[in-house]
């Protein structure tokens, strides 16, 4: 049967077999079973998951490791983040879900996880980053924006990608050099590599 990777302490894993979705333990034994459905257990996630039609209507249901039911919203929404999700709320937009599932901070074009307080969004001028309450932290000046992890961010621009801090600032940044990936530290140094060719000016 299909099954995740073991997680928590105590130790649990998501597993669909022939008996329908459930927790095990590290034995193998049932801790918990859980409705019928497509259940996922998103990673940093203490929520399962399932997407499913009600009627005509398209609902998310978060289930607590104890298999209890524990909220149900209308929408495509994701996994809970630090408190919030996200559901898309018309073909363009996306807003963030409250841990209660009422509808939270301002319609974005695109909207990602809520990672160490900051959410990747797409603006119509690009991408950028929000706090817990949608409000813009980091300027949408970039072509892609990857989540928050220990402090840090990966975006890039047309031209360069390159590592920031919570404040935006630059940590470090790689650029193409006379055909060469070259990385640059906070001061704009050249960190690698450590000589470039003759050939080139710069």
């Amino acid at each position: 049967a299909p099954a995740g990777t073991f997680r928590g302490e105590p130790a649990r894993a998501l597993l669909t077999g022939e008996d329908g979705p459930r927790l095990i333990d590290d034995q193998g034994k049932t801790v918990t079973a859980l409705p019928a459905g497509e259940w996922r257990w998103p990673q940093g996630s203490d929520m399962l998951l399932r997407h499913y039609y009600a009627g005509n209507r398209e609902m998310t249901d978060y289930t607590g490791l104890d298999g209890k039911k524990r909220l149900s919203v209308e929408g495509l929404a994701s996994a809970y983040s630090e408190g919030r999700a996200v559901t898309r709320v018309s073909n363009r937009g996306m807003r963030a879900l409250d841990g209660k599932g009422a509808l939270a901070g301002p319609a974005f074009d695109a909207l990602g996880p809520l990672r160490e307080g900051l959410a990747p969004v797409g603006i119509d001028s690009g991408y950028g980053y929000v706090d817990a309450q949608g409000k813009l932290a980091i300027a949408a000046d970039y072509r892609a924006v990857a989540p928050f992890s220990n402090g840090r961010a990966v975006v890039s621009t047309v031209e360069e990608s390159m590592i920031i801090d919570a404040s935006g600032k630059q940590v470090a940044r790689v650029e193409m050099v006379c055909g060469m990936r070259t990385l640059y530290g906070s001061h704009n140094q050249r960190l690698w590599p450590l000589s470039l060719p003759s050939r080139c000016t710069r």
